[in-house]
C-alpha cells in the first residue's frame, strides 16, 4: 500500500514500524490515518461496488457504496484509484515532501492491467 501511495503522489510514503507491537495505524498519508486490512474475499462489499459500477453510465461517474449496519455510522467504500484521483491534490498539500511526476504512477497502473489480459 505504500508503494502505491508513494507511485501515485510522487512521494515517500513509509509503513509505521512496530505500529501492531505499539497498536496504532499503519500509514499516514497526509491528514489520512490508513489501516490497511487484507482478507480473502470482501465477498458482499465488493459485489455493491460491482454494483455501483455497472450503474455507472461513463467513465467521469465514480462507483461508491454507502453502508452503515442498524444504528452504526455510515462508511463509503471505492476502488483505492478513484480515492486517490478524488485526494490527490489535498493529500499533496497537507504533505512536507515535495512531490515527483506522477504519470509513472499512470503508466505503470496501465501496464499491470493490460499484462493481466489474455490476448
Amino acid at each position: 500500500m505504500c508503494e502505491v501511495f508513494s507511485a501515485a503522489l510522487g512521494i515517500t510514503v513509509k509503513r509505521n514500524i512496530g505500529q501492531s507491537r505499539d497498536g496504532g495505524n499503519d500509514i499516514n498519508v497526509g491528514p489520512l490515518v490508513v489501516e490497511c486490512k487484507r482478507r480473502k474475499t470482501l465477498g458482499t462489499v465488493e459485489s455493491w461496488l460491482l454494483q455501483a459500477a455497472a450503474a455507472c453510465d461513463t467513465s467521469a461517474h465514480i462507483p461508491i457504496v454507502v453502508g452503515r449496519s442498524d444504528g452504526g455510522r455510515s462508511l463509503v467504500v471505492l476502488d483505492l484509484d478513484h480515492f486517490i484521483e478524488l485526494t490527490q491534490e489535498r493529500l499533496l498539500e497537507e504533505t512536507e515532501e515535495q512531490p515527483k511526476p506522477v504519470d509513472a504512477y499512470f503508466k505503470q497502473r496501465a501496464s499491470e492491467i493490460i499484462g493481466q489480459v489474455d490476448l
